[in-house]
């Protein structure tokens, strides 16, 4: 008989002695969250089980199999456990790859929490992948190192197309993952593991930050002078390029911007917000973005 994890064993790779301190030296320093619920479908309308219920054997699971405490314990939040890791080793690091936590009479849902949301305080280190087509987990593990990752977990949130979350040990280590692909994508440095059909996207509530290479949250108050130091433009005619763009400013007497183009709208940061301010209060009926 094939226990349930002996089918799961592509999902873990082996690690060197470097890799596992250069894991454990990321996870360290990086503000993380797990979370636990109840899979929906395993929920009946008319009898629903209560996360909560089931606190202490996940604590008690969590710290047998992967050495892995929470400090306070974990806490209720909605239908969710949520615990911050105490223990910041590669196998506290590599225990929610699976997705979920095995109990004695159901599995629960078990995931790094979205990183996206201001008021949680936690580190920008996810990104977000699609693929039109289907890649095995290892195949994907291969693109992301080739990237400058040393592991990363892929977490399924949606249906369809092949979308999932990338957690990463720490937010550095995300943003030099998607700065690398940057430079993939558009020609500069090309990377035969990385397939032509894999697409990086920042969380849908972060922002890039192309001269410093950095997430940053546009609603943050520590980002507040660097959102005056940029304007948005868009949607581009198909094939515009920065030097286009570059071209089209020339003779404004403005100064040169950073040109950042993703899809079909470009951003441009100035060094300083009387540039972006000018640009802006110049171009005419403004959109919402």
């Amino acid at each position: 008989m094939t226990m349930y994890w002996e089918r799961e064993a592509h999902l873990f790779q082996g690690f060197t002695p470097a890799e596992i301190t250069d894991i454990e030296q990321h996870f360290s320093e990086t503000m993380v969250r797990i979370q636990f619920s109840i899979n929906p479908s395993l929920q009946q309308p008319d009898n629903p089980l209560s996360i909560v219920n089931f606190r202490k054997e996940i604590e008690t699971i969590c710290e047998e199999r992967f050495g892995l405490t929470f400090h306070g314990g974990l806490s209720e939040h909605g239908q969710q456990l949520l615990g911050t890791p105490i223990q910041r080793t590669a196998l506290a690091w590599v225990a929610p790859r699976r997705g979920y936590l095995f109990l004695r009479d159901i599995s629960v849902v078990m995931l790094y929490q979205y990183a996206g949301v201001l008021s949680n305080g936690l580190s920008y280190h996810q990104l977000e992948y699609r693929n039109r087509s289907k890649l095995p987990p290892a195949d994907i593990l291969c693109a992301l190192r080739a990237l400058g990752a040393t592991d990363a977990i892929v977490q399924s949130y949606s249906q369809g197309n092949y979308r999932f979350r990338l957690v990463f040990p720490n937010q550095t280590m995300a943003e030099t993952v998607y700065a690398n692909y940057r430079l993939h994508a558009a020609g500069t440095n090309r990377l035969d593991q990385v397939p032509p059909s894999m697409k990086l996207h920042p969380l849908r509530d972060l922002s890039w930050d192309n001269p410093s290479s950095t997430f940053f949250h546009p609603l943050s108050l520590s980002a507040t002078k660097l959102v005056a130091t940029k304007v948005r433009i868009g949607p581009l005619p198909t094939l515009t390029t920065p030097a286009d763009i570059l071209e089209a400013l020339h003779g404004s007497q403005l100064p040169s911007p950073d040109v950042d183009i993703i899809e079909d709208y470009a951003t441009l940061t100035f060094d300083s917000p009387s540039p972006a301010a000018f640009l802006w209060n110049a171009s005419g009926p403004h959109g919402t973005t």
